[in-house]
C-alpha cells in the first residue's frame, strides 16, 4: 500500500511535441526494465486522483470495461480534484487551453509471492549463497535429509552429538553392575586375563540403560510378550529409523506403502552365548518371537513391517564396516536404478528414498572375553588414536540414521544436511593375515571413492578416519590416504570418533558419517581426544596433514569430507560428502527468498486455472519445453550472468515485454487470456514451444488397461481424434505419446487433470500423468461412447472430449467397447500379494474370491483394478468429528468394539462408512474382517454404473455389504483447524448451489484459520499456497499430506467476535483461487 510520486500534466504546444516527447517502443526501454515496472503498475494501481490546478476548464472522459456501462463525461475546471477506480475504469483526459494538472495513484500491494524452488546451474545456486568452498555437482546426488543418533556421553540427536565431540567428551566408562558382575569376567592383569579366557578391560562406551528399557512398545504394535523377545538392538533401530523418517517428514500414513529401501549395519547381540538357550530362559512368549527377536537378519525387517515400506531391505554384516557397506548399497543401487535405461523404457518404479541405520550393543561380557583373547583391544581403557600410546581399540555400543534421497531439485537441496556425491567399496582378498589391515587395497578404495565423486586431492577438506587406536592399524590407514591425498598445498584436517567415544564395531561407520555431516554444517573438525604426542610410525613427511586437538574451522562456508571405516576380515567401504555450513560463524543459511535479483533469469508461477508455468508480474505462459527465450537486449542495465533451464540452451536476464488490453487481468496466463476474452496482445512476444512436428500421435488409457497403444485418426481440420468407451467405472485415464516413444508424453499440468489444464510436453516427465474423464456426475452412462479430440497448432495445443449420441461411431471403432477388466484381492491371507477374482459367467459385473480367517481371527483386504495401483477399492476414512485428530497422526478410534465372529472391525462397519475408489488414495484402508480361525468366507465384488458393492459372505456371520455413494456424494469434505482443536467437521452439500459443499463457520475471536480434508483422510489435505489467504485469493493446494508443520498454511476468516461465515468449496471451479470462498452469514452482533 502507497502511492506513486506527483507529476504535472501540462498540454504539449504541437503534434510534432507530442510526437518528440512519446518515442516508440525499444530495446532499451525493455532492458533497464520500464516494461516491468509498467506490469507492477497495472497490477497495483487503485486510485488516480487528478487535481487541476489552473488554466481553462477541461474534461475528463470515464471508460468502463466493454459491456459494463456507457462514458461518463465529467467537467476538469481549476481547483478541481477527480478521484475514480482505475482498476475498474479507464479514462482520457482533455485538459483546456494553458491547463496546468497534477495526477498520482494510490496503490495496493502487488500479489503475494513465495519463491518454492530454483532452476538453474548448481554455480549460480552457489555465488548466491555466497559459498567460498565447493558446490554440488550438476545433476542427481544422494541428500542426505535427516540425521537421528544415539550415542555415548548421552548424545540423543546430532546437536548433543555434536557438543559432544565440541567439548572433548570422554564418553568411555567403567562396567557398571547394572550389566553384569564385573568381578567375575574382569582380571587385571593382561597375561593372566588372556589365559583364563577373562576380559583385561572394564571400559566401554556405553549408553544409559533407560535407552534400552524405556520402548513404547504399543506406538510399534508389538505385544508385551513379543516386546521382552526382542534383543535391546531391534528396539533402538525401530526409535532411531522412525526418528530419522519423521525428521525427514514422514509419518507413519505417509510413509506406508512408500518405495523406501532399509539397509541395517547390524552384526547381531552381543550375547552370542546365549543364542541357543535364550528361547528357554523367558518362559512367556512364542517360541518363534523369542528367536526372530535375536536374529540380525530380522532386525531391519522390524521397521519396513511396521510402516509398510516396500522398498528393498538389507541387513549387513561385515564386521566393523557394516554399517557403512549399508550406504553403499542404498547409494548404489539408487544411483544404478535412475541410470537403467531398461527400467525407464518399461516404466518400472524404481527406489529413490533409503533409510540406513547402524547398530551395535554392548549386552554380555563374553565378547569383550573373547575380544581380550586376541589381544586387539586396549590395556589402558581408552581408543588412544594417532597416539603414541596407542595399545588397541575400546568397544563401544550405540546407534545412528539417515535418510538419504536422489533429487536434483533446489528448493530440496536447501533442506539438506549433506549430500553423498561418491562411495566405495572393495575388500583386502590375501593379505598378510585375515584380520591384518591391506593398505594399498584402502588407498585403492579411496580412488574409487574419489572417481565416483570426481574429486581431485586438494578439494578434500577433512577426513574422518576409521582411527582405531590399533599400534598396526592407524598408520596403515594414514600410509594409505597419504598415497592417495598428499597432492595439496592445504594441510587436510584428520580426526576420529573413536577418542571419544571408542569403537562402535558394526555402527562404526555410520557413527563416522555422523560426524562428517556435523562437520559440514558447522565447517570445523573437532579436536581428536587423548592425543598428546604423535605416533612415531606415523609417516607423514611431506604431506600436509593436520591431527587436530581442538576446533579447527576450515577457512571456507563449503567443503568435502571423506569418511572410512575397515572390516576386521577384510572388507573396508568409504563415503564422500560434501555440504555447506548451516551454523556458527561461516553459516550459509540463506534462504531462498534472499536471492540476489541480478542472479535471477526469469521467475515463474502456476496459473490459477490451467497450472501452467507463468512468468511473473507480466502472466507470459511458459511452455514446457521451452524452446525459445527472446534475450534481454544488450544494453543499459543488461545482465551478462545466465542459468540453464531444463531442456533448453543458456539464456540471458529475461524482462517482460506482453503487454495485453486494458482491462486485462494479468492473474492468469497469458494462454487462459487468450481462451477466456479472446484477448489481443498491444505489443511483445509469446513464448515459443515445441510445435507440431506433423508425426502420428498414439493414446493409451484405462479403457482396455493400458494394454494397447493406438494411433488416433485426423478429421477434416487436421485435428487428431479419438473414440472410447466408459468402462464400468464411467471414469477413464489417459495420455498421447508422439510416434510411440515414451520419451515423447504429451500431459496435463496436473495429473487426473481436466481439459483446461495445460498441456506439458512432449517429454519422458509424464509418464505418471494422465488426463482424467469423469462422467460420474453426469448423466453418461457406462458404455457410452467419448470422442477426444487433439489440436496441435503451430506450438499451441490444445484438448477437448464430449459424448456422442448414440449410434454415431460404429462399435468395430470404439476403443475398450466389451473389454472385461480384471480385478483382483489383496489380501493379509496371501501376505498382500494379488489374487485374481473370478468374473462370474452369469453376471458380467460380479466378481468373486474366497478366503479362510487365519490364526488372528481377522483379515484385511483392498480390490484392485486391472493391476492399477491407482485403481484401488477401499473403504473410507471413519471421521469422528468429536475426537481432535493432530495433523500427522494417524487416524485412531475409540470404543473399540471386541473380536467376535459376528463382527466386522469399526473401521470398515458397513453402516458406518462407504466403499471408496477405484481411485489411488487407498494407502492403508483396507476391509477388515474378523472370525473364527478357518472359517471359510466368500468376497464378492460388484461394480455397476460406477456404483460399487463389496460384500462378504459367511456361514456364521451372514453378509456384510459396503456400497459406494453416487453422485456428488461420492467424496465427503471435512473442515479443521485451530478453531475447533483440529477436529474434522463435515460439510454439507449446498442445495442452492448444486455441486458446491458449505459449512457455517463461528468466529470465536477475531480470526480463524482453516483446512480442508478429502474423505476424513489426513493425507488428502487442501490448503492455500499462501499462509492467510482471504476469500478467492489462496490458490487450493492438494489433496496431499500437506505443507511441513512449521508451515502453517490455512485460509484466514476475519471478523468480529461471534459472526458467523458460510464457507463454500466448489471441487468443479476451473480457477483454484475461487475453489474457496465466504461471506457473512449474518451481520455482526451490536456491541454494548
Amino acid at each position: 500500500v502507497g502511492r506513486t510520486n506527483g507529476f504535472a500534466r501540462v498540454p504539449c504546444a504541437s503534434k510534432a511535441e507530442a510526437s518528440a516527447l512519446t518515442p516508440p517502443y525499444s530495446d532499451d526501454e525493455v532492458a533497464a526494465g520500464r516494461v516491468e515496472g509498467f506490469f507492477q503498475f497495472v497490477q497495483s494501481r487503485k486510485i488516480c486522483v487528478l487535481l487541476a490546478l489552473d488554466g481553462g476548464a477541461g474534461e475528463v472522459v470515464l471508460h468502463a470495461r466493454p459491456g459494463r456501462g456507457e462514458d461518463v463525461r465529467l467537467p476538469l475546471g481549476a481547483g478541481s480534484m477527480l478521484l475514480f477506480r482505475h482498476d475498474l475504469l479507464s479514462y482520457t483526459y482533455r485538459p483546456g487551453a494553458g491547463a496546468t494538472a497534477l495526477q498520482a495513484w494510490l496503490l495496493s500491494g502487488l500479489p503475494s509471492v513465495e519463491l518454492r524452488s530454483i532452476e538453474g546451474q548448481q554455480r549460480d545456486y552457489a555465488e548466491n549463497l555466497g559459498l567460498t568452498g565447493p558446490w554440488q555437482p550438476e545433476g542427481e546426488q544422494a541428500l542426505v535429509k535427516s540425521l537421528m543418533v544415539r550415542m555415548p556421553g548421552r548424545s540423543w540427536g546430532f546437536y548433543n552429538y555434536w557438543n559432544m565431540f565440541v567439548g572433548g567428551t570422554d564418553c568411555v566408562l567403567e562396567w557398571t553392575g547394572t550389566r553384569w558382575d564385573t568381578d567375575v569376567y574382569y582380571e587385571e592383569d593382561r597375561d593372566k586375563a588372556m589365559m583364563m579366557g577373562k576380559s583385561y578391560m572394564h571400559h566401554g562406551g556405553f549408553l544409559d540403560e533407560v535407552e534400552f528399557n524405556c520402548f513404547d512398545n504399543a506406538f510399534f504394535g508389538l505385544t508385551e510378550d513379543e516386546t521382552m523377545c526382542l534383543y535391546p538392538g531391534q528396539r533402538i533401530v525401530l526409535e532411531t529409523g522412525y526418528e530419522s523418517l519423521s525428521r525427514a517428514g514422514y509419518n507413519r500414513s505417509q510413509a506406508a506403502g512408500e518405495m523406501i529401501s532399509v539397509q541395517v549395519g547390524d552384526v547381531g547381540p552381543d550375547w552370542h552365548s546365549a543364542d541357543g538357550w535364550w528361547p528357554f530362559i523367558y518362559e512367556q512368549g512364542d517360541f518363534c518371537q523369542k528367536r526372530l527377536g535375536i536374529n540380525a537378519s530380522i532386525t531391519c525387517t522390524r521397521l519396513s513391517h511396521f510402516l509398510n515400506l516396500i522398498g528393498p531391505t538389507n541387513s549387513v554384516a561385515t564386521a566393523c564396516s557394516s554399517s557403512l557397506v549399508a550406504l553403499n548399497i542404498a547409494h548404489h543401487n539408487m544411483a544404478n536404478q535412475r541410470d537403467d535405461k531398461g527400467r525407464v523404457a518399461t516404466g518400472r518404479r524404481c527406489y529413490e528414498r533409503a533409510l540406513v541405520v547402524g547398530i551395535n550393543t554392548l549386552m554380555g561380557p563374553m565378547s569383550f572375553m573373547g575380544q581380550c583373547s586376541m589381544g586387539g583391544t586396549t590395556y589402558k581403557g581408552r581408543s588412544f588414536t594417532f597416539d603414541t600410546g596407542a595399545d588397541g581399540y575400546q568397544r563401544g555400543e550405540g546407534c545412528s540414521a539417515t535418510f538419504v534421497q536422489m533429487d536434483s531439485q533446489e528448493a530440496r537441496n536447501a533442506e539438506r544436511l549433506g549430500c553423498v556425491i561418491g562411495s566405495a567399496v572393495n575388500q583386502d582378498g590375501r593379505s598378510a593375515s585375515l584380520t591384518a589391515p591391506n593398505g594399498p587395497s584402502q588407498a585403492a578404495l579411496c580412488r574409487d571413492a574419489m572417481k565416483m565423486a570426481r574429486l581431485t586431492p586438494p578439494e578434500v577438506t577433512a577426513a574422518e578416519c576409521h582411527g582405531t587406536g590399533t599400534a598396526l592399524g592407524d598408520p596403515i590407514e594414514i600410509g594409505a590416504l597419504q598415497n592417495v591425498l598428499s597432492k595439496r598445498d592445504r594441510a587436510i584436517l584428520k580426526t576420529s570418533a573413536k577418542s571419544n567415544m571408542a569403537h562402535l564395531e558394526a555402527s562404526a561407520g555410520m557413527a563416522g558419517f555422523a560426524k562428517c555431516i556435523m562437520m559440514i554444517l558447522a565447517c570445523a573438525t573437532p579436536p581428536n581426544q587423548h592425543l598428546k604426542i604423535l605416533n612415531p610410525h606415523l609417516t607423514v613427511e611431506g604431506y600436509p596433514v593436520q591431527f587436530t586437538t581442538e576446533i579447527t574451522p576450515w577457512g571456507q562456508n563449503s567443503g568435502y569430507c571423506g569418511v572410512s571405516s575397515f572390516g576386521i576380515g577384510g572388507t573396508n567401504a568409504r563415503g564422500e560428502i560434501l555440504g555447506r555450513c548451516q551454523r556458527g560463524p561461516e553459516d550459509t543459511g540463506r534462504t531462498l527468498n534472499d536471492l540476489r535479483n541480478d542472479k535471477v533469469d526469469i521467475v515463474t508461477m502456476r496459473c490459477p486455472r490451467c497450472e501452467g508455468k507463468m512468468l511473473f508480474p507480466c502472466g507470459t505462459a511458459v511452455p514446457q519445453p521451452l524452446v525459445q527465450l527472446p534475450q534481454t537486449p544488450e544494453g543499459a542495465g543488461a545482465e551478462s550472468d545466465s542459468l540453464a533451464l531444463p531442456g533448453v540452451t543458456r539464456f540471458g536476464k529475461f524482462r517482460s515485454t506482453l503487454i495485453r488490453d486494458e482491462f486485462a487481468d494479468y492473474s492468469v496466463c497469458s494462454d487462459c487470456h487468450q481462451d477466456l476474452s479472446q484477448g489481443e496482445f498491444r505489443c511483445g512476444a509469446e513464448l515459443q514451444g515445441t510445435r507440431n512436428p506433423n508425426r502420428a500421435l498414439y493414446i493409451r488409457g484405462t479403457w482396455d488397461g493400458f494394454t494397447s497403444l493406438e494411433e488416433m485418426g485426423e478429421d477434416d481440420s487436421g485435428n487428431y481424434t479419438y473414440v472410447v468407451s466408459l468402462g464400468e467405472t464411467r471414469c477413464e485415464r489417459f495420455h498421447i505419446i508422439v510416434e510411440q516413444s515414451r520419451s515423447l508424453i504429451l500431459y496435463p499440468a496436473r495429473d487426473e487433470g481436466g481439459q483446461v489444464k495445460r498441456i506439458l510436453g512432449p517429454d519422458p516427465l509424464g509418464a505418471d500423468s494422465f488426463w482424467m474423464i469423469d462422467a460420474r456426475e453426469s448423466d453418461a452412462p457406462a458404455g457410452a461412447a467419448y470422442q477426444i479430440t487433439f489440436s496441435w497448432e503451430g506450438d499451441k495445443k490444445r484438448i477437448s472430449w464430449a459424448p456422442l449420441p448414440p449410434a454415431e461411431e460404429p462399435p468395430e471403432r470404439v476403443a475398450g467397447l466389451g473389454f472385461r477388466h480384471r480385478y483382483e484381492v489383496l489380501g493379509s491371507w496371501t501376505s498382500f500379494k494379488p489374487v485374481e477374482m473370478i468374473p462370474s459367467g452369469e453376471d458380467p459385473a460380479l466378481y468373486e474370491a474366497t478366503f479362510t480367517i487365519g490364526p488372528y481371527a481377522m483379515e484385511e483386504f483392498q480390490v484392485r483394478r486391472d493391476q492399477d495401483a491407482r485403481q484401488v477399492i477401499y473403504p473410507a476414512t471413519l471421521a469422528l468429528a468429536s475426537r481432535p485428530l493432530v495433523m500427522g497422526e494417524k487416524v485412531k478410534y475409540r470404543e473399540e468394539a471386541p473380536a467376535t465372529p459376528q463382527r466386522f472391525s469399526e473401521r470398515s462397519t458397513p453402516a458406518e462408512m462407504a466403499a471408496r475408489g477405484p481411485d489411488r488414495w487407498s494407502k492403508d484402508k483396507r476391509f477388515k474382517v474378523q472370525g473364527r480361525e478357518g472359517e471359510h468366507l466368500k468376497l464378492q465384488l460388484r461394480v455397476v454404473d460406477a456404483h460399487v458393492t463389496v460384500s462378504v459372505q459367511s456361514r456364521l456371520a451372514g453378509t456384510r455389504v459396503w456400497e459406494s455413494l453416487d453422485g456428488l456424494a461420492r467424496k465427503a469434505y471435512y473442515i479443521t483447524g485451530p478453531f475447533n482443536g483440529w477436529r474434522l467437521l463435515p460439510l454439507a452439500l449446498d442445495d442452492a448451489e448444486p455441486g458446491t459443499f458449505v459449512y457455517d463457520l463461528q468466529l470465536e475471536d477475531f480470526a480463524a484459520e482453516f483446512q480442508l480434508v478429502v474423505d476424513a483422510d489426513l493425507q488428502q489435505r487442501m490448503y492455500p499456497q499462501l499462509a492467510g489467504a482471504a476469500s478467492g485469493e489462496g490458490y487450493l493446494e492438494g489433496p496431499d499430506a500437506g505443507p511441513p508443520n512449521d508451515d502453517n498454511r490455512a485460509w484466514l476468516v476475519q471478523g468480529q467476535p461471534y459472526q458467523t461465515f458460510r464457507v463454500r468449496f466448489d471441487p468443479r471451479s476451473e480457477d483454484r483461487r475461487s475453489m474457496v470462498t465466504w461471506r457473512p452469514a449474518e451481520a455482526p452482533p451490536a456491541l454494548a
